[in-house]
């Protein structure tokens, strides 16, 4: 299972992605997995919830208490009602995620800009649980599209900064819909299949390959 928030950002037509940070060949939006707090611990360990937080220790426990892992099938129902009352976990990572994805990629100098980031909700994901290839598990996800507000956006010169930031950015690439619908751009960039839920609800890619080595 795996709970995230994908940020859309759009300008002329073409969308923001950043590389992936355990995927190097890979790009996709600006987002994480959002995290649960110390007070679900009693919950997670009700339905035998197992981390998946096998690269924390070389990521210096970023991925700590990430909403991913595994439970038994039996046990879905339950989480996902959790999840829906929105109590002891993050209700919207991204303003963490912008702060952590700037700093790895050195753009430090628009933090300033990212002070007090408003969002709007685009749309809600919920994947039908399906096979993962070459695993014999079954994957299950939730994502939460959203984009900045029209308020912040009318207020803040973020967009300017990331369009410029882009040019001396190997990190950071702009890509067309139909680039993110066959999943390569003009410069042979591969692009996350989740890449699609940002022009819609429908994935139209295979799935990438499995993020956890587990069998």
């Amino acid at each position: 299972i795996s709970f995230s928030a994908l940020l859309k950002i759009e300008h002329n037509g073409k969308y923001l992605l950043i590389r992936n940070k355990l995927r190097h060949q890979n790009f996709g939006p600006i987002g994480g997995a959002l995290k649960y707090f110390s007070s679900a611990k009693s919950f997670l360990d009700s339905i035998d919830f197992e981390s998946d937080d096998q690269h924390s220790k070389t990521e210096n426990n970023k991925l700590k208490r990430d909403l991913r892992g595994f439970i038994d099938a039996k046990y879905l129902f339950r989480l996902i009602d959790w999840y829906e009352k929105g109590i002891s976990r993050e209700n919207n990572c991204l303003h963490r995620e912008l702060k952590e994805e700037m700093h790895e990629i050195k753009l430090e100098q628009l933090l300033p800009n990212l002070n007090t980031p408003e969002f709007s909700l685009v749309r809600k994901i919920y994947e039908k649980p399906h096979k993962v290839s070459g695993k014999s598990f079954l994957q299950f996800r939730i994502f939460r599209v959203e984009e900045f507000s029209s308020d912040y956006m009318n207020d803040s010169i973020i967009l300017d900064e990331l369009i410029k930031s882009e040019i001396e950015n190997s990190q950071l690439i702009w890509v067309t819909s139909d680039e993110i619908r066959v999943g390569l751009d003009s410069y042979g960039n591969q692009l996350g299949a989740h890449c699609n839920y940002l022009l819609s609800g429908i994935k139209t890619l295979p799935e990438d390959r499995p993020w956890t080595p587990k069998k």
